[in-house]
């Protein structure tokens, strides 16, 4: 019966991206309080990067990068809420919890990472897509606009094997 839940769950998340996101903000949240207490919480902790990227910063981001790759394989929607609710969450925990951080540069980390993992996402659907796997539909139903306008009506050279 555990088995049953645990998959209903995971196709759950991954099936919809609203559902990951709302887990991922959650989650991202409450981890990245967590982490800024126990690892900037230290006044005299040093910084990983001469910019100022705390050790929260980094392991978060890392947690995100891990996540993620680990979700990429399934090809689901539910990937890219998760990568914008994870990366909200921590951006969010980060302003609220971090005194003097610099809230334009802490935004504009987060959506650098989103954009990585979502063009990860891309081409890892491009490649699967490449090798022998069945089109997304969208991807199939331009590529044949493209070849029958380039062919002419009717005459369409691409066809979904």
């Amino acid at each position: 019966m555990p088995e049953d839940i645990r998959r209903a769950l995971l196709q759950f998340y991954l099936s919809s991206p609203l559902a990951a996101l709302l887990l991922a903000f959650g989650l991202a949240s409450s981890l990245g309080v967590l982490l800024i207490g126990l690892l900037d919480g230290v006044a005299y902790a040093p910084r990983l990067i001469d910019s100022g990227l705390p050790r929260s910063a980094v392991a978060m981001g890392v947690l995100l990068l891990l996540t993620s790759l680990a979700q990429l394989r399934a090809r689901r929607v539910g990937f890219l809420g998760w990568c914008v609710g994870f990366a909200a969450g921590s951006a969010l925990a980060r302003i609220q919890f971090v005194a003097g951080v610099d809230i334009d540069r802490t935004w504009q980390i987060s959506l650098i990472a989103v954009v990585a993992l979502i063009v990860l996402w891309g081409v890892a659907h491009i490649v699967s897509a490449v090798r022998g796997a069945r089109l997304p539909f969208m991807i199939e139903l331009g590529l044949r606009i493209m070849m029958s306008v380039r062919n002419g009506p009717g005459r369409c050279a691409w066809s979904p094997r």
